[in-house]
């Protein structure tokens, strides 16, 4: 049961974090509103829910996961293109970047909550 909360976890925040970079890499093309928002209230709710290593790997394989996720995804829509090379670095380089810059956030979010909010032992 706790390993498939963890799963849940981590492909949850790795589709927010997927979502977050495709909505700073590519501005013109996203529909919604500031996914950052959204990441402080899962990171603020996951901190509650969860202890302070768990928190840790839940960010820390969310950001890796999304950075796979993101390959595959350019890869599977964008193969045809002739910038393909070019379209899959940028999003490399800004997947990685931005999945480094919200690993952050959630871990200083979900610990900043976990500490002052959390009232169970071994936290």
């Amino acid at each position: 049961m706790k390993n498939s909360k963890i799963y849940l976890y981590t492909t949850l925040l790795s589709f927010l974090i997927s979502y977050t970079v495709i909505y700073r890499l590519f501005p013109n093309f996203v529909v919604g509103f500031f996914p950052e928002a959204l990441l402080f209230a899962f990171a603020f709710l996951l901190g509650l829910e969860v202890k302070l290593i768990e928190l840790l790997i839940i960010s820390i394989s969310s950001s890796i996961v999304s950075f796979v996720l993101l390959q595959a995804l350019a890869f599977s829509f964008f193969k045809n293109f002739v910038t393909f090379n070019i379209l899959l670095t940028a999003i490399a380089k800004g997947s990685a970047l931005l999945g480094i810059s919200n690993m952050l956030i959630v871990i200083i979010v979900g610990a900043v909550s976990n500490l002052i909010l959390n009232k169970k032992k071994g936290s």
